[in-house]
């Protein structure tokens, strides 16, 4: 292939001068090695095992796999422990100072890179690559063979924000999708709150899915139209701790309910 030659990144006859061969009895797609060597490629799944094994190229790949477990802290909190402890311990390269690349969709600040950029240390033995799919100042999208102007727009009004900025600006949801943001909550005093009648009491649980999940049931009273949040189970223990707390929650607003007439 000359320098400058138009081609077909698809057709692999314009890089053969750059393949190299790989030893037939490693050539798997989780391990190979080239022609000669003992290994030169190993790939694991986050929480795999790299153990007696070393590289001087470390990549992580897409660590993130849907947006469910994006907004999993738990499962944010699983993917750094593995990430810090098992990952970045396989290290044998000269010095050991590895080259290192993390390429991934920016979900959350508790993410590999946010939390690689969020913190001074180590932020600044970054370089950092951010690809958006369409720049707003000079309205032009990154690939529009690929992904147009039109559909960029018409998934932006069918999307979740949070899913949207994530897939297609990198911005991490916890700046842009949170359900409350700070500065749009407002704090309050329980005495004030005893000195009228509620105009009804809320409640909501969203139970745990899995063994990686949490139960939340925030307790609310209404006033006026206006939500206060007085009480909250949040928790990742067994149904046989949950489900005590919970009741002991709805049977306080039992006494409340009966003196004051109002629906629960």
């Amino acid at each position: 292939m000359k320098p400058g030659k138009p081609c077909d990144p698809m057709d692999l006859d314009n890089f053969q001068e750059y393949l190299l061969e790989a030893t037939a009895s490693h050539a798997g797609f989780e391990k190979w090695a080239l022609d000669g060597n003992h290994f030169s490629y190993l790939g694991v799944g986050i929480g795999g095992s790299v153990t007696s094994k070393g590289g001087t190229v470390l990549i992580v790949d897409d660590p993130i796999k849907s947006a469910e477990d994006a907004l999993n802290e738990n499962n944010l909190e699983r993917i750094w422990l593995w990430y810090t402890s098992t990952f970045l311990s396989r290290v044998s390269a000269e010095g050991g100072e590895p080259l290192e690349i993390v390429c991934m969709t920016r979900w959350s600040d508790k993410d590999i890179v946010g939390r690689i950029l969020g913190n001074p240390k180590t932020k600044n033995d970054w370089y950092l690559l951010k690809m958006i799919a369409y720049d707003e100042q000079t309205d032009t999208m990154l690939c529009p063979a690929i992904f147009n102007r039109k559909r960029f727009f018409n998934l932006k009004e069918q999307t979740l924000p949070i899913i949207f900025n994530a897939n297609y600006l990198q911005e991490p949801g916890s700046k842009t999708g949170v359900l409350f943001k700070p500065n749009e909550l407002n704090r309050f005093d329980l005495k004030d709150l005893r000195k009228s009648e509620a105009d009804a009491i809320l409640g909501y649980i969203d139970v745990m899915d899995d063994g990686t999940d949490s139960l939340s049931f925030p307790l609310a009273y209404i006033f006026k139209g206006k939500v206060y949040i007085t009480d909250v189970v949040f928790t990742s223990e067994n149904i046989d701790s949950t489900l005590p707390q919970c009741v002991s929650l709805l049977n306080s607003t039992k006494e409340y309910s009966e003196l004051s007439g109002k629906p629960v």
